[in-house]
């Protein structure tokens, strides 16, 4: 933790928060290549994403790190999900279907290290994505009806999330489209503005990661790290497919870091 951690919370909390989420930082985004794209990606969901909410009047998502809860919120509201295989995930979403907002503060940080090795990263990012199937399963309903009977944009938001495809399969569509409306283009099936649009929303996937490191004032090895992006994302397809086929398979697994470990 930061020493200045709790220094940046305080201030929330006196004024009504109940869970605050912070800022995790990555500490070895330059022990391999992995790290780098791990540290792109925790500044594209944990700064970016979250400050979104925030700006919004929604709940962050909870990370795993750099969480505080008021006492009274695990007296009141009592873990529910211990075969969970997301279990910070998980608590937020049941939080928000109790009325609980979660707030995010981006000057509380918090550094962890990632993991440095896709060998061992596969089996982590099974298990979060076999989770979020789960969380699927269990909590469309909650949220679904907290949208229909009390217009709830917080349980609308986290609906969408669970919900809509992750960034890694909508980048992949938009590519997989624009080489086909570019094939129907040159056949003549079709005017050329179906391309043109397709080639509009590949420029987009691309431009957002950039983007958003940018605003995270992130450094240059970071930028250096997207190159891998369509290996990263190529790689996060396979695991969604494979969870999807195999879901019994997954199981919660000690994910194991390592230093030195370099690829």
């Amino acid at each position: 933790m930061d020493p200045a951690f709790l220094a940046a919370v305080a201030p929330r909390l006196a004024a009504g928060a109940q869970v605050v989420q912070g800022r995790h930082v990555i500490a070895n985004p330059d022990a391999s290549r992995f790290t780098a794209l791990a540290d792109a990606d925790m500044r594209l969901n944990n700064r970016i994403r979250n400050q979104a909410k925030e700006n919004l009047g929604l709940s962050a998502r909870l990370m795993g790190d750099a969480m505080v809860f008021r006492r009274e919120i695990p007296e009141r509201y009592p873990w529910v999900g211990a075969k969970s295989l997301t279990e910070d995930r998980d608590y937020g979403l049941y939080l928000v279907t109790q009325g609980v907002r979660i707030r995010f503060a981006p000057d509380a940080v918090s550094v962890g290290q990632a993991v440095a090795r896709w060998n061992d990263a596969t089996p982590q990012r099974l298990r979060w994505y076999g989770g979020a199937f789960d969380l699927q399963r269990r909590y469309l309903r909650a949220l679904a009806s907290l949208v229909w009977r009390q217009r709830n944009l917080d349980a609308f938001d986290k609906l969408l999330e669970l919900t809509l495809p992750p960034f890694s399969l909508l980048a992949l569509g938009s590519v997989l489209l624009l080489a086909v409306q570019g094939l129907l283009a040159w056949l003549g099936g079709q005017p050329i503005l179906w391309a043109a649009i397709s080639a509009g929303l590949v420029g987009l996937a691309v431009l957002f990661p950039f983007l958003g490191l940018a605003a995270t004032g992130a450094p240059r090895p970071a930028y250096r790290a997207l190159l891998a992006g369509p290996v990263y994302i190529l790689w996060r397809v396979w695991i969604s497919l494979r969870v999807r086929l195999r879901p019994r398979s997954i199981t919660w697994i000690r994910t194991r870091r390592t230093d030195d470990a370099k690829q």
